[in-house]
């Protein structure tokens, strides 16, 4: 058997050849990302007769960048193994106590590593299109969500500076907001305006003949300072929120599209259309998993546990090893479950949450109790591809 590691970088890859005793066939072989350069590791292996039958081939999964020269490799009817970046860390520390990394020198550890956990590591097998489409689709959701949340601040923070009596007494992310301040974005624009088209503008409870005296009221105290680059600053953050917003409305709209086949997993208390994709997206072929601690385990909310000798730690803390989309997905469809008690019945996580408070638990604690339990629920589903059975 021979062990082909492969350190995937985004404009090319380092790769090792060795035997199932540890002799170096091939070392240093450079590869560009591209089918040039996929052409001359197989031609590479043809020499050195590593066929499909006898070898395995490990690399990290590296965000996107190993996925082409998987798929390339996979096509020859090779036994690919993509590989947790941390495995691979712990590894090369534990080969020696020099802080070496290189290129070269991580393609042997991965190697190697594959050739020691062979029996523990399952090759990759594609995933469903869906789920492909998936982790695409909520991948893009997240990173929309995080620019916009980066926006709204970066708006709060130019208002603290330019219009702060604004922002102690109204939502500058309200809808009314955000109109009124893309057209007249500082105090000396809301002072000079005239009333009654400041009544127009504002959606509030009450009088908004009073609101909109008070807004005027506020401009003409303001201690801001503005400036021409303040003003475009802010039109050009209100801009991009109602871009992000689109955006992900438009998303979300796909995504309850694509999840329609998945029915089974929205059954779960607190999982809706949003938290089921990310969870489907994150996990993947279920068929990975052997048992549902290998899964609680990819989640990260696995307690970390430390012992030596007498000792044992009762305070430890997550894991928080895999996905962080994954891991607040989770959180989100546990809290829902166990707190909302108008739109969730009465289910296990709930109760098992309950039980965790009446033991004295910290609320945090209480819900990632029962995210475990919703974690084997899920794997469990899958697994069996029903739908969620309420207990009574």
């Amino acid at each position: 058997m021979q062990y082909v590691g492969i350190d995937v970088a985004s404009l090319k890859h380092d790769c090792t050849v060795i035997t199932d005793q540890g002799e170096i066939l091939k070392d240093g072989l450079t590869i560009t990302n591209d089918s040039d350069g996929f052409e001359v590791l197989m031609e590479t292996m043809r020499r050195l007769d590593v066929t499909p039958e006898t070898t395995k081939i490990g690399m990290e999964e590296t965000g996107i960048y190993h996925e082409r020269i998987r798929s390339y490799l996979m096509r020859y009817g090779y036994s690919v193994y993509t590989i947790n970046p941390a495995l691979v860390f712990h590894s090369r520390k534990a080969e020696t106590l020099r802080s070496t990394k290189t290129d070269k020198v991580d393609a042997l550890v991965i190697a190697r590593y594959l050739m020691m956990y062979k029996g523990s590591l399952h090759s990759y097998t594609p995933s469903l299109y869906h789920l492909d489409a998936l982790k695409s689709s909520t991948r893009i959701y997240h990173t929309k969500r995080e620019t916009l949340a980066r926006t709204k601040t970066e708006l709060k923070r130019l208002l603290h500076s330019v219009f702060p009596e604004f922002k102690a007494h109204y939502d500058p992310l309200s809808q009314w907001a955000l109109e009124l301040l893309e057209s007249y974005p500082t105090p000396e624009d809301i002072a000079n305006m005239h009333e009654k088209t400041l009544v127009r503008i504002l959606r509030t409870n009450g009088d908004r003949l009073e609101t909109a005296k008070h807004i005027r009221m506020l401009a003409k105290k303001s201690v801001g300072q503005s400036d021409p680059m303040s003003r475009k600053l802010i039109r050009f953050a209100i801009s991009d929120i109602k871009h992000f917003n689109s955006q992900i409305r438009e998303i979300k709209e796909v995504l309850k599209e694509q999840m329609k086949p998945f029915s089974h997993i929205t059954s779960i208390p607190g999982v809706g259309a949003l938290t089921g994709a990310t969870i489907l997206a994150e996990i993947g072929d279920i068929e990975r998993f052997s048992h549902k601690t290998k899964l609680l385990a990819y989640t990260g909310i696995d307690p970390v546990i430390y012992e030596s000798g007498k000792f044992k730690a009762r305070n430890t803390t997550l894991s928080k090893r895999g996905s962080r989309y994954l891991r607040s997905a989770l959180f989100m469809a546990a809290r829902v479950a166990c707190v909302n008690t108008v739109k969730i019945r009465d289910n296990k996580f709930r109760r098992k949450y309950e039980a965790k408070i009446r033991e004295g638990k910290h609320h945090y604690t209480a819900i990632f109790a029962a995210a475990k339990n919703l974690t084997y629920t899920i794997y469990g589903i899958l697994k069996s591809g029903q739908p969620f059975e309420f207990e009574y």
